[in-house]
C-alpha cells in the first residue's frame, strides 16, 4: 500500500526505515532522503510507527529543519 504518494513511500519502505530504528515521522523520512510535502500521511507514518516499535510514535516533523 502507498502511503506517502508525494514521495513514493510504501508499507515496506516505511518498515524498512522502523526497522533501520527510525522512531519518529521525521526519521522515516530522513531514512529515505526525502521530505513531506502535503503532510497527508503523517497520521499513517504515525500509526506505523506506534505498532511497528511499540513505543508510540513522535511527529517530530522540526528534526527535519535541523
Amino acid at each position: 500500500m502507498i502511503v506517502c504518494v508525494c514521495n513514493n513511500l510504501n508499507c515496506r519502505k516505511v518498515r524498512e526505515a522502523v526497522d533501520a530504528g527510525a522512531l519518529s515521522c521525521a526519521k522515516v523520512y530522513l531514512h529515505h532522503g526525502v521530505r513531506p510535502q502535503c503532510g497527508r500521511c503523517i497520521d499513517t507514518v504515525r500509526e506505523m510507527l506506534q505498532t511497528g516499535s511499540g513505543e508510540g510514535a513522535r511527529t517530530g516533523l522540526s528534526e527535519l529543519s535541523a
